[in-house]
């Protein structure tokens, strides 16, 4: 605050002779590419759970009075989860981090991929994948 002040004065000296008495200090801190990662992977977690929580609930609305086969909307929130999972395990092998860290973090259950590959859409992999690509 003082130091603020006299500059606002152009009092050069008294802004030296403060800023001459402030204790400086060294800091130790981990490496950038390992904080950089942790917290890139940390918020793949966060954007592949928020998008996995939100398609289940979609899915819970859409499918608690559905009798039967599933209809569009219901087929289509389901190509979407199959395309996440997809797009998470993609992401993953390219940054060699295993696909069930990043489910536990988000505390999500491993899909079926079985039967998500009946309703694969390679389009839809690619917009995930390009979602989650900022964290890489």
């Amino acid at each position: 605050m003082l130091a603020f002040e006299a500059c606002s004065r152009h009092d050069g000296a008294e802004a030296d002779a403060i800023v001459n008495n402030v204790q400086w200090k060294t800091y130790q801190m981990l490496d950038y590419g390992f904080q950089r990662l942790s917290t890139n992977l940390l918020f793949l977690s966060l954007l592949y759970g928020k998008e996995y929580w939100r398609l289940r609930a979609l899915l819970f609305y859409f499918g608690t009075n559905q009798v039967g086969e599933p209809d569009e909307t219901c087929e289509l929130i389901i190509k979407k989860m199959a395309a996440i999972e997809t797009a998470l395990v993609e992401v993953c092998n390219e940054v060699n981090v295993a696909p069930n860290s990043v489910r536990r973090m988000a505390d999500c259950p491993e899909l079926d991929n079985d039967k998500s590959g009946n309703y694969r859409d390679d389009e839809m992999v690619g917009f995930y994948v390009d979602y989650f690509t900022p964290v890489k």
